[in-house]
């Protein structure tokens, strides 16, 4: 097994926090706050890959910040997901 990180991009306000990972499409996570948000999201990574290779599917490569940039709006801003459970391909 080894570990990867994904961007994931972080939003919300107050108490609702949400992060999604554009490398995972439909891994998301959120909380009351942006830490329980990234823990969150980092949960469905984990899960998301677990799945993956479950499957036999491929797990996305994750891209570097500078390739997701653009799709960061105002307001959000990019965050660390580390995903430690990684299976290795």
């Amino acid at each position: 097994m080894s570990a990867q990180t994904y961007i994931g991009i972080l939003d919300g306000d107050g108490n609702v926090w949400g992060v999604r990972i554009p490398d995972l499409p439909g891994a998301y996570g959120g909380g009351a706050t942006a830490d329980e948000a990234i823990a969150s999201a980092a949960e469905a990574a984990r899960i998301f890959t677990t799945d993956c290779r479950a499957k036999g599917i491929p797990i996305p490569a994750p891209r570097p910040l500078d390739a997701i940039h653009l799709e960061i709006e105002r307001g959000e801003r990019a965050v660390p997901i580390q995903v430690d459970s990684l299976p290795a391909c």
